[in-house]
């Protein structure tokens, strides 16, 4: 390893909350709604701060006091209470390696470098970016683009590279030889070489501050009073020790074959060849506890271009038998030509998919169901999508709309992840980052019909704006019985003026209960819906 680099992310674990919906104050650093985020983590009934935000470490925040002494620290004045969040250092760590695999389209070695950090060696790169400048622009400026803080620095070394990129001068991100290392990393700190809070303090009570200092202390001197840790760093950072690297892997996608000896034009044989291919990707698929989500079949045909079967799920699914009912009306309408040579299944698309423990009877325990509703539903589903097509198998989600007729919306059943956003801006792919919000839905009496157009009527009111006393609907006259109202329902700002409808729960003398509105702005009536 000859480059390194290092990516510092000074406040990954606020900034990777306010990508969950919070935002940002008028300098730019992260907050909520103007409020500044504290994370704390609790040991031994007291909560201690784990990270803090820019606005919060500005008033003097630190970690590892007190959320009492940080909630003290806040400036009162401005009466913004902290928005205050349990730590989550798992998540964190598997959101710095999904960062991780992120960035190895642009270098092909990355690691987790601690709680806030990457580290990638480089060794080669520079040349495809036309220079490592180039390549440190590149990179930053695509991580920025997701909404992250973040510092860089290369070096010859990950010791060098890590303390750049934490505290080093902006102007001074490359270093291109190992013997300008000690030049550069005079002035920084001695927190630079990574040292633990022990060996640090014992450098300070000796008046030892930077980098420079501990290098001109002679070498001989310091193991007798410093432990081994301080020489390891200190030749990890020159480059006279080995640093190794343990970059994250992406998994590759699970992968069957069948060749044949020969072209084989037997539909039979090339079925019983599928089958067992199925059961293999089963197999697999259990061992990584996952399921199919998207699954390609091709088949290798001689001398004629391969033929590719693709299976959409709406469900996660590794049943060999559910999946083979989906692929085998498909597969006798494939031309076979003068003969199939190989057959490959190929999962494009996989989630986890947990074990399900289930009851034997020779056991004494009662036999648990096969499948659960929520199974069955999907394989119903798979069922009809394919031979009916996805666009043409519906299902009806809601949206959280206040008018009545923009609170349901149809999308494909297939896929079980699309939800709609507030106000149906509209309904978000499978795999979003708001994947599981629940839909919030009113909880006051709606009809049972909704019109699909709302229908004119003549209204007799009291007053302009209600209560209704007679309704000319469809050339009948009804006298009113009950009138409970008004409702006030307005849409969206971002899609209408100031306006809205006043709606009324009417029951008329034959029985009938019917939902009139009258437009705020023109004060003409309509017929909206009908209760049974």
């Amino acid at each position: 390893m000859d480059r390194a680099l290092s990516l510092y992310l000074p406040w990954w674990s606020i900034e990777r909350l306010r990508r969950g919906g919070g935002a940002r104050d008028r300098t730019g650093k992260p907050c909520v709604q103007g409020r500044p985020i504290l994370l704390v983590r609790t040991i031994a009934s007291r909560q201690i701060i784990a990270h803090a935000c820019p606005v919060a470490v500005e008033a003097g925040v630190r970690a590892e006091m007190t959320l009492a002494h940080a909630r003290a620290l806040l400036p009162y004045a401005d009466r913004i209470e902290p928005k205050v969040c349990e730590h989550d250092a798992r998540r964190d760590r598997q959101g710095l390696t999904a960062l991780a695999r992120w960035a190895m389209r642009y270098v092909p070695l990355v690691a987790v470098d601690g709680e806030d950090g990457l580290r990638a060696d480089i060794t080669g790169c520079a040349r495809l970016y036309r220079g490592e400048d180039k390549l440190l622009e590149t990179v930053m400026e695509q991580v920025a683009g997701l909404g992250l803080t973040v510092c860089a620095a290369i070096a010859p070394t990950f010791g060098a590279a890590w303390a750049l990129a934490r505290y080093g001068d902006a102007r001074h991100r490359i270093v291109e030889r190992r013997d300008q290392i000690p030049g550069v990393l005079d002035d920084l700190p001695i927190k630079g070489l990574r040292l633990d809070e022990e060996t640090i303090e014992a450098l300070e009570e000796i008046g030892i501050r930077t980098i420079g200092q501990v290098l001109d202390v002679p070498r001989a001197q310091l193991p007798a009073r410093f432990s081994g840790e301080l020489l390891l760093r200190i030749d990890q950072a020159l480059g006279r020790a080995f640093e190794p690297i343990e970059p994250v892997r992406s998994r590759e996608p699970v992968r069957v074959e069948w060749p044949f000896k020969g072209p084989v034009t037997n539909p039979e044989a090339i079925r019983l060849a599928a089958e067992q291919l199925l059961e293999r990707l089963a197999d697999q698929l259990l061992k990584r506890e996952a399921g199919v989500r998207r699954l390609k079949l091709t088949l290798d045909r001689t001398r004629a271009t391969p033929v590719r079967l693709e299976l959409i799920l709406s469900r996660a699914s590794r049943d060999a038998r559910h999946l083979g009912r989906l692929l085998w009306p498909r597969l006798e309408q494939v031309n076979l030509g003068h003969g199939v040579e190989a057959i490959e299944l190929l999962a494009v698309e996989s989630t986890r998919l947990p074990h399900r423990q289930r009851g034997h009877r020779s056991m004494g325990m009662e036999s648990l169901p096969e499948e659960s509703m929520d199974e069955a539903r999907g394989r119903l589903i798979d069922t009809l999508a394919h031979r009916l097509g996805h666009e043409r198998v519906l299902q009806v989600n809601r949206v959280e709309a206040h008018l009545p007729e923009r609170a349901l919306r149809y999308v494909s059943a297939s896929d079980q992840d699309s939800h709609c956003d507030p106000e149906s801006r509209a309904v978000m792919p499978r795999g979003s980052r708001n994947r599981g919000t629940r839909v919030r839905v009113t909880s006051l009496d709606r009809p049972t019909q909704l019109l699909e157009r709302s229908e004119p009527v003549q209204v007799q009111a009291m007053t302009p704006d209600g209560p209704v006393m007679q309704v000319r609907w469809r050339g009948g006259l009804h006298r009113v019985v009950q009138c409970t109202g008004p409702e006030r329902l307005t849409s969206s700002w971002w899609r209408e003026a100031a306006g809205g409808r006043d709606y009324f729960r009417v029951q008329v003398e034959c029985g009938r209960v019917l939902w009139l509105y009258r437009d705020v702005r023109q004060g003409d009536w309509f017929l909206h819906g009908l209760w049974a």
